[in-house]
Protein backbone atom coordinates (compact mmCIF):
# COMPACT_ATOMS: atom_id res chain seq x y z
CA UNK A 1 0.00 0.00 0.00
CA UNK A 2 1.38 3.43 -0.92
CA UNK A 3 -0.21 5.34 1.72
CA UNK A 4 0.84 3.06 4.75
CA UNK A 5 4.54 3.83 3.67
CA UNK A 6 3.91 7.16 2.92
CA UNK A 7 2.59 7.45 6.45
CA UNK A 8 5.95 5.81 7.76
CA UNK A 9 4.43 3.44 9.66
CA UNK A 10 6.36 2.05 12.78
CA UNK A 11 6.22 -1.12 15.16
CA UNK A 12 5.73 1.28 17.90
CA UNK A 13 2.47 2.87 16.22
CA UNK A 14 -1.37 3.26 17.64
CA UNK A 15 -3.06 3.95 14.41
CA UNK A 16 -6.37 5.59 14.25
CA UNK A 17 -7.82 5.94 10.86
CA UNK A 18 -11.06 8.19 10.53
CA UNK A 19 -13.83 7.30 8.50
CA UNK A 20 -12.20 3.83 7.62
CA UNK A 21 -15.30 2.35 5.49
CA UNK A 22 -14.95 -1.47 5.37
CA UNK A 23 -11.66 -1.13 7.20
CA UNK A 24 -9.00 -2.68 4.40
CA UNK A 25 -6.57 -0.11 5.66
CA UNK A 26 -6.58 -1.22 9.51
CA UNK A 27 -6.65 -4.34 8.81
CA UNK A 28 -3.50 -4.06 6.33
CA UNK A 29 -1.89 -1.96 8.50
CA UNK A 30 -2.48 -3.97 11.88
CA UNK A 31 0.86 -6.37 11.82
CA UNK A 32 3.22 -3.14 11.07
CA UNK A 33 1.89 -1.72 14.17
CA UNK A 34 1.02 -2.18 18.21
CA UNK A 35 -2.38 -0.93 17.45
CA UNK A 36 -5.11 0.25 15.05
CA UNK A 37 -8.67 1.97 15.82
CA UNK A 38 -10.94 2.24 12.91
CA UNK A 39 -14.02 4.50 12.90
CA UNK A 40 -16.62 5.03 10.28
CA UNK A 41 -20.42 6.10 10.87
CA UNK A 42 -21.63 3.48 8.62
CA UNK A 43 -22.59 0.07 10.86
CA UNK A 44 -22.71 -1.85 7.47
CA UNK A 45 -19.13 -1.17 7.03
CA UNK A 46 -17.89 -1.41 10.08
CA UNK A 47 -19.50 -4.91 10.39
CA UNK A 48 -17.86 -5.70 7.05
CA UNK A 49 -14.82 -4.62 8.81
CA UNK A 50 -14.99 -6.87 11.77
CA UNK A 51 -15.54 -9.50 9.98
CA UNK A 52 -12.80 -9.77 7.94
CA UNK A 53 -10.90 -8.90 11.11
CA UNK A 54 -11.84 -11.83 12.79
CA UNK A 55 -11.34 -13.93 9.62
CA UNK A 56 -7.87 -12.81 9.94
CA UNK A 57 -7.70 -13.48 13.48
CA UNK A 58 -6.39 -9.95 14.21
CA UNK A 59 -6.72 -9.09 17.76
CA UNK A 60 -4.50 -5.49 17.53
CA UNK A 61 -8.21 -3.79 16.34
CA UNK A 62 -10.83 -2.32 17.43
CA UNK A 63 -14.12 -0.81 15.36
CA UNK A 64 -16.09 1.45 16.37
CA UNK A 65 -19.66 3.23 14.49
CA UNK A 66 -19.41 7.13 14.83
CA UNK A 67 -19.29 10.26 13.53
CA UNK A 68 -15.39 11.84 12.47
CA UNK A 69 -16.77 14.83 13.89
CA UNK A 70 -16.91 13.44 17.26
CA UNK A 71 -14.14 11.21 17.76
CA UNK A 72 -14.88 8.22 20.77
CA UNK A 73 -11.26 8.54 21.60
CA UNK A 74 -9.17 10.69 24.89
CA UNK A 75 -7.05 13.27 23.26
CA UNK A 76 -3.31 12.54 22.31
CA UNK A 77 -3.87 8.90 22.50
CA UNK A 78 -2.70 7.85 19.00
CA UNK A 79 0.76 8.89 17.51
CA UNK A 80 -0.91 8.17 13.89
CA UNK A 81 -4.07 9.57 12.71
CA UNK A 82 -5.14 9.50 9.11
CA UNK A 83 -7.94 9.27 6.35
CA UNK A 84 -8.18 7.79 3.31
CA UNK A 85 -10.55 8.40 0.09
CA UNK A 86 -13.07 10.41 2.86
CA UNK A 87 -12.56 14.40 2.64
CA UNK A 88 -14.78 14.67 -0.07
CA UNK A 89 -17.67 13.42 2.17
CA UNK A 90 -17.07 15.58 4.72
CA UNK A 91 -19.23 19.15 4.86
CA UNK A 92 -16.89 20.72 7.46
CA UNK A 93 -13.24 19.24 6.80
CA UNK A 94 -11.38 21.68 9.09
CA UNK A 95 -13.69 20.28 12.00
CA UNK A 96 -12.63 17.23 11.13
CA UNK A 97 -8.75 17.57 11.02
CA UNK A 98 -9.49 19.74 14.43
CA UNK A 99 -10.86 15.99 16.28
CA UNK A 100 -8.59 13.97 14.11
CA UNK A 101 -5.15 16.25 15.51
CA UNK A 102 -6.95 16.46 19.19
CA UNK A 103 -6.59 12.65 18.99
CA UNK A 104 -2.78 13.03 17.97
CA UNK A 105 -0.52 12.83 20.66
CA UNK A 106 2.08 15.63 20.45
CA UNK A 107 5.34 15.00 17.75
CA UNK A 108 2.84 12.54 16.20
CA UNK A 109 1.64 12.60 12.57
CA UNK A 110 -1.74 13.47 10.59
CA UNK A 111 -2.03 11.97 7.37
CA UNK A 112 -4.37 12.19 4.55
CA UNK A 113 -5.13 10.49 1.10
CA UNK A 114 -8.11 12.10 -1.11
CA UNK A 115 -9.20 12.91 -4.47
CA UNK A 116 -8.55 16.58 -5.07
CA UNK A 117 -9.29 19.11 -8.05
CA UNK A 118 -7.71 19.83 -10.86
CA UNK A 119 -7.14 23.69 -10.54
CA UNK A 120 -9.52 24.77 -13.73
CA UNK A 121 -12.96 26.37 -12.82
CA UNK A 122 -15.04 24.20 -15.65
CA UNK A 123 -13.31 20.93 -15.21
CA UNK A 124 -14.16 21.22 -11.93
CA UNK A 125 -17.42 22.68 -11.84
CA UNK A 126 -18.14 19.77 -14.16
CA UNK A 127 -16.33 16.67 -12.27
CA UNK A 128 -18.61 18.16 -9.01
CA UNK A 129 -21.93 17.83 -10.76
CA UNK A 130 -21.25 14.48 -11.62
CA UNK A 131 -19.55 13.02 -8.58
CA UNK A 132 -22.70 14.35 -6.97
CA UNK A 133 -24.61 12.48 -9.71
CA UNK A 134 -23.25 9.33 -8.95
CA UNK A 135 -22.95 9.04 -5.19
CA UNK A 136 -25.14 11.88 -3.32
CA UNK A 137 -22.97 11.72 -0.20
CA UNK A 138 -19.88 13.44 -1.97
CA UNK A 139 -19.85 16.86 -0.45
CA UNK A 140 -17.17 18.82 -2.09
CA UNK A 141 -13.67 17.85 -3.63
CA UNK A 142 -10.57 20.48 -1.90
CA UNK A 143 -7.54 21.35 -4.07
CA UNK A 144 -4.34 21.05 -3.63
CA UNK A 145 -3.70 24.37 -1.98
CA UNK A 146 -7.09 23.64 0.53
CA UNK A 147 -5.19 20.89 2.10
CA UNK A 148 -2.41 22.42 2.53
CA UNK A 149 -3.91 25.65 3.96
CA UNK A 150 -5.92 23.69 6.15
CA UNK A 151 -2.46 22.06 7.65
CA UNK A 152 -0.81 25.04 7.95
CA UNK A 153 -3.52 26.39 9.85
CA UNK A 154 -4.20 24.00 12.57
CA UNK A 155 -0.31 24.60 13.50
CA UNK A 156 1.25 21.26 11.88
CA UNK A 157 4.38 21.50 10.86
CA UNK A 158 6.52 19.62 8.27
CA UNK A 159 4.14 19.27 5.48
CA UNK A 160 5.22 17.55 2.78
CA UNK A 161 3.14 15.40 0.38
CA UNK A 162 2.72 13.74 -3.05
CA UNK A 163 0.19 14.88 -5.78
CA UNK A 164 -0.19 12.28 -9.01
CA UNK A 165 -3.19 11.31 -11.65
CA UNK A 166 -4.84 8.00 -11.44
CA UNK A 167 -7.11 6.35 -14.07
CA UNK A 168 -10.70 5.04 -12.59
CA UNK A 169 -12.57 2.69 -14.43
CA UNK A 170 -15.84 4.48 -15.45
CA UNK A 171 -17.88 1.67 -14.76
CA UNK A 172 -16.29 0.71 -11.55
CA UNK A 173 -16.36 3.81 -10.72
CA UNK A 174 -20.23 4.37 -11.12
CA UNK A 175 -20.77 1.24 -9.70
CA UNK A 176 -19.20 1.84 -6.37
CA UNK A 177 -22.58 3.52 -5.28
CA UNK A 178 -25.77 2.79 -5.99
CA UNK A 179 -28.25 5.71 -7.69
CA UNK A 180 -31.38 5.96 -8.17
CA UNK A 181 -33.03 5.54 -11.86
CA UNK A 182 -33.11 9.06 -12.21
CA UNK A 183 -29.54 9.27 -11.07
CA UNK A 184 -27.94 6.65 -13.26
CA UNK A 185 -29.82 8.77 -16.17
CA UNK A 186 -27.76 12.09 -15.29
CA UNK A 187 -24.81 10.02 -14.79
CA UNK A 188 -24.86 8.76 -18.50
CA UNK A 189 -26.24 12.39 -19.51
CA UNK A 190 -23.08 14.08 -17.75
CA UNK A 191 -20.43 11.47 -19.38
CA UNK A 192 -22.21 12.01 -22.95
CA UNK A 193 -21.95 15.67 -22.10
CA UNK A 194 -18.47 15.71 -20.97
CA UNK A 195 -17.04 13.01 -24.03
CA UNK A 196 -18.69 15.80 -26.24
CA UNK A 197 -16.95 18.71 -25.44
CA UNK A 198 -13.09 19.64 -26.27
CA UNK A 199 -12.20 20.39 -22.72
CA UNK A 200 -14.24 18.30 -20.95
CA UNK A 201 -12.99 15.20 -22.71
CA UNK A 202 -9.40 15.85 -21.43
CA UNK A 203 -10.23 14.08 -18.41
CA UNK A 204 -11.59 10.95 -19.79
CA UNK A 205 -9.19 8.52 -21.42
CA UNK A 206 -9.50 4.92 -23.14
CA UNK A 207 -7.46 2.51 -21.38
CA UNK A 208 -7.42 -1.28 -22.06
CA UNK A 209 -10.48 -0.93 -24.04
CA UNK A 210 -12.31 0.80 -21.07
CA UNK A 211 -13.07 4.80 -20.96
CA UNK A 212 -11.65 5.96 -17.59
CA UNK A 213 -11.99 9.08 -15.80
CA UNK A 214 -8.41 10.93 -14.62
CA UNK A 215 -8.70 12.51 -11.43
CA UNK A 216 -5.70 13.85 -9.26
CA UNK A 217 -5.00 12.27 -6.14
CA UNK A 218 -3.09 13.95 -2.67
CA UNK A 219 -1.13 12.12 -0.12
CA UNK A 220 -0.58 14.92 2.45
CA UNK A 221 1.13 14.80 6.05
CA UNK A 222 2.39 16.95 8.73
CA UNK A 223 3.68 16.53 12.38
CA UNK A 224 2.01 17.73 15.39
CA UNK A 225 4.13 20.63 17.08
CA UNK A 226 6.05 19.64 19.52
CA UNK A 227 8.00 22.92 19.21
CA UNK A 228 7.46 27.08 19.49
CA UNK A 229 10.20 26.95 16.68
CA UNK A 230 9.39 30.22 14.00
CA UNK A 231 11.47 28.51 11.52
CA UNK A 232 9.72 25.66 11.86
CA UNK A 233 6.16 26.32 11.88
CA UNK A 234 6.91 28.90 9.02
CA UNK A 235 8.40 26.16 6.60
CA UNK A 236 6.69 25.99 3.26
CA UNK A 237 4.81 22.81 2.50
CA UNK A 238 6.50 20.72 0.18
CA UNK A 239 4.35 18.85 -2.37
CA UNK A 240 5.98 16.52 -5.02
CA UNK A 241 3.60 16.29 -8.41
CA UNK A 242 3.97 13.35 -10.56
CA UNK A 243 2.88 12.39 -13.78
CA UNK A 244 0.24 10.16 -15.33
CA UNK A 245 2.10 7.03 -14.75
CA UNK A 246 4.93 8.00 -12.83
CA UNK A 247 6.18 5.72 -10.45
Amino acid sequence: QQFSRFCKLQADDKVLEAACGTGHMVNYCASSVASVDGVDIAERMIALAQAEADQRQLGNVRFSVGPVESLPFPDGGHSVVMSRAAFHHFADPRQVIDEMLRCCCTGGRLCIQDIIGYGDPELDAYVEELEVAIDSSHARTLLRDEFTGLFTEVGLVGIHGVEFQTRLDLINYVGHAVQSDEMQAEVEKLIEKGLGDAKLSSIFEQHDGRLALIRNVLFIGGRKADTDSPAELARRPRIVRLKLDQP
